[in-house]
């Protein structure tokens, strides 16, 4: 796929994602009730508001704001940069691996997003789980990036790398042995 190609494909799975994933939040932003669940499915399913200043189940929130803006605000930003750029130019990626790329961009975005436009916070609302094995509280962001994750698995499993620069000990005995160089002249002594 030619990098016009990329690039168009690229940007309307990350923007569906922005919309779908800023529309969820803003939805429950204005609609759930602070400090309260609303069960679904026998609590399989719980809506619960939450901010959070943190990264994945609340990593670093209790940082001062100075530092948490240096990690989630500018270091974020300039990792999503670089993903973007290396989506577009790289050419050499399985069709999995883009699109996990891809989800991870996207997901990655509207979390970023949120950061900007909600003081450094970004807003989860969905909890699931069985009596009282739970997830962490997330937002459709967050399953965009997991699902990415998981296809970047996926094709590590699928597609192992080709090289075998990796490898630790021999194949045979003439492996450890040194190449003989011929001499050029041709005096055998």
């Amino acid at each position: 796929m030619n990098i016009t190609k990329r690039f168009y494909l690229s940007s309307l799975i990350v923007f569906s994602i922005l919309i779908f994933d800023q529309a969820t939040k803003t939805l429950a932003h204005i609609n759930l009730p602070r400090f309260q669940k609303i069960s679904f499915m026998e609590d399989t399913l719980r809506l619960q508001y939450a901010e959070n200043a943190g990264a994945a189940f609340s990593l670093g929130a209790n940082l001062p704001e100075t530092w948490r803006w240096i990690i989630f605000g500018i270091g974020q930003g300039i990792f999503l940069l670089l993903l973007g750029y290396y989506l577009i130019k790289n050419r050499n990626q399985h069709a999995i691996q883009f699109y996990g790329f891809v989800l991870i961009l996207g997901g990655g975005l509207g979390n970023f997003l949120d950061r900007l436009y909600r003081n450094g916070v970004v807003v989860d609302f969905l909890n699931v789980g069985f009596g009282s094995i739970r997830t962490a509280i997330f937002n459709v962001a967050d399953i965009a990036i997991t699902c990415g994750l998981l296809l970047l698995i996926w094709s590590m499993m699928q597609h192992p790398s080709k090289h075998e620069d990796h490898k630790i000990g021999f194949d045979s005995v003439e492996d450890e042995l040194p190449v003989e160089i011929e001499s050029k002249s041709s005096n055998p002594l």
